[in-house]
């Protein structure tokens, strides 16, 4: 979405961050909706990431397939 121009962010993925940024680009409002919104998809990610690590503790024969484990 981010590359189609779809919602307005910064992705660092060496420091694993992505910001969302307001419609005119400017650095993320304190906006609830905004604040929210920034919460749910880092909830997401966390989720995703545990789930992934406890597929790999009850799979590790399946390690070899995971190429960018976030720990």
């Amino acid at each position: 979405m981010v590359s189609e121009n779809r919602i307005h962010a910064i992705l660092d993925q060496k420091a694993r961050i992505v910001e969302f940024l307001s419609a005119d680009g400017s650095a993320t409002s304190t906006s609830q909706a905004l604040n929210t919104y920034n919460s749910q998809i880092n909830n997401v990610c966390s989720n995703l990431n545990q789930l992934i690590l406890d597929i790999l503790k009850k799979h590790p024969e399946l390690q070899k397939y995971d190429t960018h484990l976030i720990q």
